[in-house]
């Protein structure tokens, strides 16, 4: 008896040795293995890849957003697009989690493995839930982040308020990564929460289409709600006139969108997914 609990505790230490991840199964867990990682730049070195010209040219791209725990519906839209799409990548636009939990990122990369394109990913407020964060700055990069395309300008901008305590998001990056407008045939902004909802305070709102405004922005692009449709918000002052802004709509109503990029107009339609 007097032996007892000692040789317990030895046990259990063993056990702790012996497993250095017994907790790599918490539904908490951040750990993400070094083959998930860095998904957003090894998509872009695939993109870059296919197109070696500085001029721009006619391309498409596809749109999907907020698939959530909807994975039969993320495959589904993933198979329609391989087999009826000839887009150059596709973007997602936030809420690729529900918990922003390790597993749910991880099943969401590995049905996106499926899609024969490059993709890009925005950060979704439900992305930010839990450690959902850094499992997200592992798995896929910087929150906030460009890339150029066929002399297009591709920003994808962390706009989410509430579940960051309300912080103002960071505009001057945004601004920053919109001064050189003028070189770029077109330039798009991705940014779950669209501005006018009510997770934006007015002066977020008023700051964000300004930006918009005046860097001639040819489409801001959303999430967060599930049905697609386009806004514009004509009782704004008339000096702040806001371009096309487009909220994607999500899986689980059977939609994604196609966008097709022109010299001097950018076209984009809903694709109903279900046959």
């Amino acid at each position: 008896m007097f032996y007892r609990k000692p040789l317990i505790l030895l046990l259990f230490a063993l056990l702790m040795v012996s497993c250095d991840k017994l907790f790599e199964f918490s539904p908490y867990s951040a750990y993400v293995p070094n083959w998930r990682k860095n998904t957003t730049e090894q998509n872009l070195e695939k993109l870059l890849a296919n197109s070696d010209s500085p001029d721009f040219k006619p391309f498409e791209f596809t749109l999907i957003s907020d698939n959530h725990l909807f994975y039969d519906e993320l495959q589904n839209a993933i198979e329609h697009i391989n087999k009826h799409q000839s887009a150059d990548f596709l973007i997602h636009g936030g809420d690729m989690t529900d918990g922003g939990l390790i597993k749910e990122y991880d099943i969401f990369q590995d049905l996106m493995k499926d899609l024969e394109t490059p993709y890009f990913t925005v950060i979704g407020n439900h992305d930010l839930l839990a450690n959902g964060r850094s499992i997200y700055a592992d798995m896929f990069g910087p929150e906030n982040y460009s890339f150029i395309y066929n002399n297009c300008k591709f920003i994808f901008f962390n706009n989410v308020v509430w579940e960051l305590n309300f912080a103002e998001p960071d505009f001057r990056w945004l601004r920053n990564e919109l001064i050189d407008r003028d070189q770029f045939t077109h330039v798009f902004v991705i940014a779950h929460i669209p501005p006018w909802t009510d997770q934006f305070f007015l002066s977020y709102f008023y700051i964000y289409n300004l930006l918009m405004t005046d860097y001639k922005v040819s489409l801001s692009i959303h999430g967060h709600h599930h049905n697609p449709y386009e806004y514009q918000n004509d009782t704004l002052p008339a000096e702040i006139t806001v371009g096309p802004n487009l909220v994607i709509g999500a899986p689980q109503k059977n939609v994604y969108r196609k966008v097709k990029v022109l010299a001097d107009t950018v076209l984009f339609e809903t694709i109903n997914f279900v046959e």
